[in-house]
């Protein structure tokens, strides 16, 4: 049973890392509607849709990481805890994760508005 509550902790964590990753270094190559960070800014043009796309790779790299390392560190924490409270905690954990799956969402499109005007052209 901790072997599944440990999967279950790290899938998030290291989802973002690997696409992180991937994408930090080869975005996805064409513009579409099924893989790669898709907003209406990141969008506009090839040179949107790679920065965009490198950018949020590098913070979901980053913050995958990061939480990598907090999911262990509470999951070392709360091994030997009764299964209600394990059940609590590690739930509202992955809660957290989840959210910090959108959060990078912002800085790329403060990011993109700062480095590309409305039409999406360098500044």
């Amino acid at each position: 049973m901790l072997l599944i509550y440990f999967i279950i902790l790290m899938t998030i964590p290291l989802m973002m890392t690997t696409i992180g990753f991937v994408w930090r270094k080869k975005p996805p190559k064409a513009i579409n509607w099924v893989y790669g960070y898709r907003t209406s800014k990141s969008m506009k043009n090839q040179e949107t849709w790679e920065f965009a796309n490198k950018y949020f790779g590098n913070l979901w790299y980053k913050i995958g990481i990061a939480l990598s390392i907090i999911s262990i560190i509470v999951f070392c924490v709360f091994i030997n805890s009764t299964d209600l409270t394990k059940e609590k905690v590690f739930g509202l954990w992955i809660i957290l994760q989840s959210i910090s799956l959108l959060i990078p969402i912002i800085p790329t499109e403060i990011s993109l508005k700062k480095n590309f005007d409305k039409n999406g052209n360098l500044r």
